[in-house]
């Protein structure tokens, strides 16, 4: 079953790189290289992702920020955060805010998908809400 994702970096390879893995994964994606272009896909319907995967180090509108706004939004919005690196007490504060769980880069085509499915099918297990971090380092 394909279930639509945002995708949100402002590198554009690293958007073309995702939504290749995740395309061949069957997943529908959508791409934003700003949190402003992804905040104008989730605000038409924010019901139609099934997840989005964020990036942290952007300009103008870093990935928190852009995080914060989804989740008032659609308090349920299921995020992974994408990046390099976070400070533990940031990490911390978005987690406690509703983050699912993040990816550290660099990762593997595969950990990618396997952390989206994981993510995606402890949601449908626990219901809108996602039971909690998880990360793949």
């Amino acid at each position: 079953m394909s279930r639509r994702i945002l995708v949100v970096d402002d590198e554009p390879m690293a958007l073309i790189l995702l939504n290749q893995i995740l395309s061949e994964a069957g997943h529908s994606v959508v791409t934003a290289q700003s949190g402003f272009e992804a905040l104008d896909h989730f605000r038409k319907e924010p019901s139609r992702f099934a997840l989005i995967l964020l990036d942290l180090s952007m300009p103008l509108m870093d990935g928190e920020e852009t995080f914060n706004h989804f989740r008032a939004i659609d308090p349920n919005v299921v995020v992974l955060l994408n990046t390099g690196f976070i400070e533990n007490l940031r990490l911390d504060r978005m987690i406690a805010n509703g983050l699912a769980g993040f990816l550290r880069r660099p990762y593997r085509a595969d950990e990618v998908v396997t952390q989206i499915h994981s993510v995606l099918q402890n949601v449908k297990l626990n219901g809108a809400k996602p039971s909690g971090p998880r990360q793949l380092s």
